[in-house]
């Protein structure tokens, strides 16, 4: 593991060199291991950076840490379950801390903006844990982003923590893996957390060099990653090929699922694929036939492509297969109809979903390293107010599903 991380590190040097700055030193040569270390986190991404750095605590006899305490935002997550299970001492942030009671700071998937000051007690500074090949994704939701836009590559950064702006702080690791086509965010999100936390251990192991050769990020390639709101979920049928209907499926996985109309009804969709049978005649995108054969939506999307769908889920009911809704068959409800169509708006770009930095809500209120286990925004989730019976009355009439579309904002030029 050394070997490989040691090749990433090199590769980093080299590729970012031109932008190193001249007599880079923001931290104290004067501090030697073992190490005082107070940990920021939050989720189970950050999790799994805490327990590597336990184990090092625990088992290595004081050799890379002599003290590891903790600040988390809630006595409900796993970061203060895990502290207080193993007799970790715990503060809830804000926290209440003295100069030279720490070496080093360490923030992983926290949440809040660290202030100047705060960074300015440890004399090595604080390192973050970044689930994205910085300065790509930068914000909240970098493996989610990363699943949508049909990344085939990602990896994990560790910086510096930089004050009042997340994720521009200089690069001390990256290490890179593979997005496999049909990998699901929870997937990702456990091999990032995993590498995440071997990067860090390893960058704290040789902490004065790496700091010593850390790296400005470039001023090209930066996207962002903003934190996920229901707006996000929603197809737009008309702008969107197949590929990218099932790619934000994939990445919205254990977060909330892609989302659609039928009759200004919020409905929920589950289980896509990309369609992989015969050659089908294209009708136009939004166009929407049910295949007794295969149980399953076959919808037409951008580019003459086609996705299925096997299950749909609104209010008052567990998600069904789509051969069943309200409790009728549809051929029950109507034996003749087999195809259907799809309100749709104008087409528009959406080769890649992302932001530009006017989309960013106040990077204050942003929370940076949440990557991937994300909660849900607290905006009411639509499809949380449809009636069930309304549902059933306008099945059971016949009138069969019309999805509309929601445009997300077009991508950077």
């Amino acid at each position: 593991m050394t070997k490989h991380l040691s090749h990433s590190y090199n590769f980093i040097k080299s590729t970012y060199q031109f932008y190193r700055p001249l007599n880079f030193k923001y931290f104290s040569t004067n501090v030697k291991p073992p190490w005082r270390v107070l940990f920021f986190g939050s989720d189970e991404f950050s999790l799994y950076s805490l327990n590597a750095l336990f184990k090092e605590y625990q088992n290595n006899n004081g050799a890379l840490l002599k003290v590891l305490d903790v600040v988390t935002c809630s006595q409900l997550n796993p970061i203060w379950k895990f502290s207080t299970t193993h007799n970790l001492t715990v503060q809830k942030w804000p926290p209440n801390l003295v100069r030279n009671n720490y070496d080093l700071g360490v923030v992983v998937s926290f949440g809040n903006l660290i202030p100047e000051d705060l960074i300015n007690i440890f004399p090595l500074g604080m390192l973050n844990v970044h689930a994205s090949l910085l300065p790509r994704w930068r914000g909240a939701s970098p493996i989610i982003y990363a699943i949508a836009n049909g990344d085939l590559e990602t990896g994990v950064t560790i910086m510096k923590i930089n004050p009042n702006k997340f994720d521009t702080g200089n690069i001390l690791w990256q290490e890179k893996c593979d997005i496999p086509p049909h990998i699901e965010m929870p997937e990702l999100h456990e091999k990032l957390g995993k590498m995440g936390a071997d990067c860090l251990v390893e960058t704290i192991r040789h902490i004065h060099d790496r700091l010593e050769n850390s790296v400005t990020q470039p001023q090209h390639g930066i996207t962002y990653a903003p934190k996920i709101t229901p707006k996000f979920a929603r197809v737009n049928w008309s702008s969107s090929k197949a590929i990218n209907v099932f790619n934000l499926h994939r990445a919205l996985k254990s977060v909330m699922q892609p989302t659609t109309t039928w009759n200004s009804i919020p409905v929920k969709l589950y289980d896509i694929d990309i369609w992989d049978g015969d050659q089908r005649q294209s009708v136009q995108p939004g166009f929407v036939e049910y295949s007794r054969k295969n149980k399953v939506l076959i919808v037409e999307c951008a580019d003459k492509t086609w996705i299925t769908i096997k299950r749909v889920g609104v209010q008052g009911m567990e998600p069904l297969p789509f051969k069943t809704v309200g409790g009728l068959t549809y051929d029950e409800v109507n034996t003749q109809i087999d195809t259907f169509y799809v309100d749709t708006l104008p087409s528009g770009s959406e080769s890649e979903i992302t932001m530009d930095s006017s989309d960013i809500e106040d990077e204050t209120l942003v929370p940076t390293d949440m990557e991937g286990d994300l909660p849900v925004s607290e905006e009411e989730d639509p499809s949380d107010n449809i009636p069930l019976s309304e549902l059933q009355q306008q099945w059971s009439k016949g009138k069969i599903p019309v999805w509309s579309n929601v445009h997300r904002p077009d991508p950077l030029p």
